[in-house]
């Protein structure tokens, strides 16, 4: 498992809560998120990965009370592919918080 991109995740409080990651398996091959909360366990967690090649390509999760959330693996069509990670948490004391990463 290798990092592609990773991006720090703040609350609409503008507290820091977390790593937003995109991660390479090459066993599979292929592409999948990772959250990792630095601020206890988040109320909820909602982490998708998506393929911008075929709508399809697409996996999901949707955990309460976690502090590390990771979706399945994509494959993509191309190497070259883009994928994007999507997140939205809430944190009790520290509010929502949203992020958005390509790679």
């Amino acid at each position: 498992m290798s990092l592609v991109k990773e991006a720090p995740v703040y609350s609409n409080s503008g507290t820091y809560v977390g790593l937003l990651q995109i991660k390479w398996s090459s066993g599979c091959p292929g592409n999948y998120a990772r959250f990792q909360s630095s601020a206890g366990a988040a109320q909820t967690v909602a982490l998708s990965i998506q393929s911008q090649v075929g709508w399809k390509n697409k996996a999901g999760a949707d955990e309460a009370n976690a502090s590390t959330v990771w979706t399945r693996i994509i494959q993509l069509n191309n190497s070259s592919d883009t994928v994007c990670a999507y997140l939205d948490a809430t944190y009790y004391g520290y509010g929502k918080a949203s992020k958005a990463i390509c790679a």
